[in-house]
């Protein structure tokens, strides 16, 4: 349901549709997601069944399967974009991995330490606790290192490295949308973490909405706007 209530929000945005109507969506998002990680390691791993070989002792695990922080790290720009200031928060709160996650890699689809990292960067933010970001000798993606760009000049705070790299942020997005396994994905008809960030960061007066890249149609700055 989060996944999509969100591809429609994004489609609505494409084709041209109220952003009312955009944003409506989007928050129906973030209540699913809320309840994706509120389920997150509530029930047992599937049992394991033997069939010939050596016996296994079995154990039980809690299922973990449900997400990841990568997902997290989407889940939480979500309701940045939406205002959802308490929304944001609960979550956060419920975002993380597993000790010795298996899908954890560098070069993994599901999640790189990278976004990991990212994620409990954002998840202390919101919720006020201290962390140091971790730095990583090679950046998952281009784009990757200029949302961390982004997320440490709120830290600091630092307003002309943080504008930096939103417009840095949006060249990559436009460059990368014309890639023809992106072209079909609704979720990059907007740059949903430069405009989760650039929310936040306005949130917290490191920025004005005047003081963001104008007419750019990956950052719909009108849709921020919508509670002024």
């Amino acid at each position: 349901m989060s996944g999509y209530a969100s591809d429609l929000a994004f489609v609505e945005y494409g084709v041209g549709e109220e952003l009312s109507s955009v944003l409506m969506n989007l928050k129906e998002a973030v209540h699913a997601f809320i309840k994706v990680f509120e389920l997150r390691g509530t029930a047992p791993t599937l049992p394991v069944v033997h069939i010939g070989g050596a016996q296994v002792r079995e154990t039980t695990r809690v299922d973990y399967s449900l997400t990841n922080s990568q997902r997290g790290l989407m889940a939480m720009y979500l309701p940045l974009i939406c205002q959802l200031a308490d929304e944001a928060r609960k979550i956060a709160a419920l975002i993380g991995d597993p000790e010795g996650a298996t899908y954890i890699g560098e070069n993994s689809d599901v999640c790189t330490p990278e976004d990991q990292d990212l994620a409990c960067s954002l998840k202390a933010l919101l919720l006020d606790e201290t962390y140091g970001m971790g730095r990583q000798s090679q950046p998952s993606s281009e784009g990757r290192a200029y949302e961390r760009m982004m997320l440490e000049s709120i830290w600091v705070p630092d307003q002309d490295t943080f504008l930096e790299g939103i417009r840095r942020l949006l060249v990559w997005h436009a460059r990368e949308h014309q890639h023809t396994e992106h072209r079909r994905d609704p979720a990059w008809l907007i740059c949903v973490p430069g405009l989760a960030l650039s929310t936040l960061a306005r949130s917290r007066g490191l920025i004005q909405l005047g003081q963001l890249p104008d007419n750019n149609p990956y950052l719909p700055v009108a849709l921020i706007g919508q509670h002024d």
